[in-house]
């Protein structure tokens, strides 16, 4: 029988976006890519998985190349079980609303889903967290710049980790240095680390019960 795993969320997202150009509603302009929360903000809640397990999808788009460091990196990020699922286990074409819905359903007994997904290209986001769904959807081809494979392996490296982490309960992170930290533009990400700050690392192990 599998230990249940409680975690505590330092900040509940109900729906967080990596929006590139200006938000509507938000207030103000963002030059670029800042993690923008829309919806309510519920402190002091806690989520309980059968699993202390997430999942990676990659749609068929997807370089195959690429998934096996990226799982590595979470596993040793996150201090967590990452399953790599079947590209063709969910239809993820047509819209992002669509796209997140059908991602959902490879939820199951995991903690959530990190998806690389190819939105359509009118889409500006680098991503969309969505809480009730347990689901984080990149964006493939906004995160995609002029550095060749090398840059994108980075930077989806950095963002599936934040969208792990964020899964977990993780709170977004103010240390340029963390990988949680809330980037503003292209130079941001990739300037941020892939790693979490001591604060946070502290978090993610407490959340695995490895304490220190």
């Amino acid at each position: 029988m599998k230990k249940k795993l409680v975690v505590p969320v330092v900040l509940c997202l109900a729906w967080t976006s990596f929006v590139l150009g200006e938000v509507q509603g938000a207030g103000e302009s963002i030059a670029k890519a800042e993690v923008v929360v829309e919806g309510t903000v519920v402190d002091d809640t806690a989520i309980t998985a059968t699993e202390s397990s997430l999942a990676l999808f990659a749609d068929g788009q997807f370089d195959p190349t690429l998934t096996g460091p990226i799982v590595d990196h979470m596993r040793a990020t996150l201090l967590c079980e990452v399953v790599l699922l079947d590209g063709h286990q969910a239809d993820v074409s047509g819209s992002r609303e669509n796209m997140i819905d059908a991602v959902s359903g490879l939820v199951g007994n995991h903690q959530g889903v990190v998806a690389l997904a190819h939105l359509p290209e009118d889409a500006t986001a680098h991503g969309t967290f969505v809480q009730a769904k347990r689901v984080a959807l990149l964006n493939v081809r906004g995160l995609t710049g002029d550095g060749g494979q090398k840059q994108l392996l980075s930077r989806l490296k950095k963002e599936a980790v934040h969208a792990g982490g964020l899964l977990l309960g993780i709170a977004p992170c103010p240390n340029s240095h963390c990988v949680m930290w809330r980037y503003k533009n292209d130079e941001g990400l990739d300037f941020k680390g892939s790693r979490f700050c001591p604060p946070c690392q502290r978090r993610v192990r407490a959340l695995h019960g490895k304490g220190g």
